[in-house]
């Protein structure tokens, strides 16, 4: 079980974390934790221990900060069974979602330090963990101070391919939601910084997962090419499937591009994993569930998502097509009100779906809710 704790936490460059059993590495010979910190090349230092007894296993982990020795996090994993495979799987991904991703314990101690330091001190990481602490408010002020940031880092590290691909991202939401006029301009830039940024030697986990994300909503909204889509959102999964930030991510480019059990799949994994998400992943749900015509699970989705356009539209559509009108009639009131300038087209080329009776079919449910 250790060895495959070590092989999936191992992939999580960013947070920079190991996993060693502690019957295995601390047991015969005491090595202070800064000096194995050190020695391991890490900034933190996973330590546990499994016992034993009759049919319960206890698993007892505890996150070690390499610099000070300071305890970050200690959790007990009392699991029973004798499947020792899916043993391993859940306490795996138990702590992995624990650890890792935007909200977890390590990304919290690091946005803390990252801002912390004076200016003079950030190094290429810090600039990343300062804008993208600020990137999910996911709003058009939101990305443009990310994008300050970064371009900020960008210039003290010209090279960084793990900036280029967030200033790329920023380019990207500000394309995809309309938040610039010159939509396709916003897309090509994010695509020339996307594949700049894949191509830097020294490229992080986080930059190389950052990138393959990109890679994929580009090949989905701005490329139209459902195939590759799909191949480069399968490699992201393969490559980080005990993260949950990744399968909300491939669930949004997976339904347009027309697979969606497999973007059920994902979808019901991601929500086993993350107990709060981020109100944007209720919007990507919601689409999700809308393609299916589980319209009672759409509205109940879009109710918690983020506000955007397609929030609204989503909301009016699917009390349509439950034949409730009237609230059907007050969120096309809302929508014609808020975005007085929005336009059919404009609805149809934010749904890039490969099967076009979804976004045909949504359209249908607005026009005959007003």
């Amino acid at each position: 079980m250790t060895e495959d704790v070590i092989t999936e936490l191992s992939r999580w460059k960013e947070i920079r974390v190991v996993a060693r059993n502690s019957a295995e590495t601390f047991k015969d010979r005491v090595i202070d934790v800064r000096d194995a910190a050190r020695e391991m090349g890490v900034y933190y230092v996973l330590e546990g221990s499994v016992r034993k007894s009759e049919e319960t296993v206890r698993i007892t982990a505890q996150l070690i900060d390499g610099s000070t020795g300071h305890h970050v996090w200690a959790e007990r994993f009392d699991e029973t069974g004798s499947d020792v495979l899916a043993l391993q799987d859940r306490v795996t991904d138990r702590i992995v979602v624990t650890l890792g991703g935007h909200q977890g314990v390590v990304r919290g101690v690091e946005y803390e330090q990252a801002w912390a330091k004076a200016n003079v001190e950030l190094g290429e990481y810090d600039y990343y963990l300062r804008g993208h602490s600020i990137f999910f408010d996911l709003t058009p002020d939101a990305m443009a101070e990310a994008r300050r940031i970064w371009l900020e880092g960008l210039e003290k590290y010209p090279d960084s391919g793990l900036l280029k691909i967030k200033v790329g991202w920023t380019h990207f939401n500000e394309g995809q939601w309309g938040y610039v006029d010159d939509r396709e301009g916003a897309l090509a830039r994010a695509q020339m910084l996307c594949e700049e940024g894949l191509t830097d030697p020294d490229l992080p986990a986080a930059g190389h997962r950052n990138g393959l994300w990109l890679s994929a909503y580009l090949s989905l909204y701005r490329n139209r090419d459902y195939d590759k889509t799909i191949r480069m959102a399968r490699k992201v999964v393969d490559l980080f499937p005990y993260d949950p930030e990744t399968l909300y991510w491939m669930v949004e480019v997976a339904t347009p591009a027309g697979e969606i059990d497999l973007a059920d799949e994902w979808i019901t994994a991601a929500n086993d994993r993350m107990k709060h998400p981020i109100a944007y992943y209720n919007n990507v749900l919601g689409r999700l569930r809308f393609a299916q015509a589980r319209y009672t699970d759409a509205i109940a989705a879009f109710e918690q998502a983020m506000e955007l356009p397609e929030r609204l539209w989503y909301l009016a559509a699917a009390h349509q097509a439950l034949g409730q009108t009237t609230k059907a009639e007050d969120y096309v009131a809302r929508l014609t009100d808020e975005h007085p300038n929005l336009k059919a087209e404009d609805v149809r080329s934010d749904l890039p779906f490969r099967d076009r009776e979804t976004p045909d079919h949504l359209l249908d449910l607005l026009t005959k809710a007003g």
